[in-house]
């Protein structure tokens, strides 16, 4: 795990510490979820975007088996 030091605006080191005792979590487990959450949010963006070209694409049959495909060669 890598470590890193921030300098942060009291309102907002405030405002992250209220959030996350409202979770029920720590400060820190807060911000990297926060983080995580922001830094996916574009990848799932392009994935809802490719699979709805793929939607468009072929017929409801076709695009069920190529996004089976897709999601099989994943794993």
């Amino acid at each position: 795990m890598s470590r890193i030091t921030l300098h942060l605006p009291e309102t907002l080191h405030r405002h992250l510490t209220e959030r996350a005792q409202k979770e029920g979590v720590s400060l820190q487990d807060y911000i990297v979820y926060s983080l995580t959450r922001m830094a996916t949010t574009s990848d799932l963006t392009e994935q809802r975007e490719a699979f709805g070209k793929l939607l468009t694409q072929y017929p409801q049959e076709q695009a069920e088996a190529a996004l089976r495909e897709i999601l099989s060669s994943r794993e």
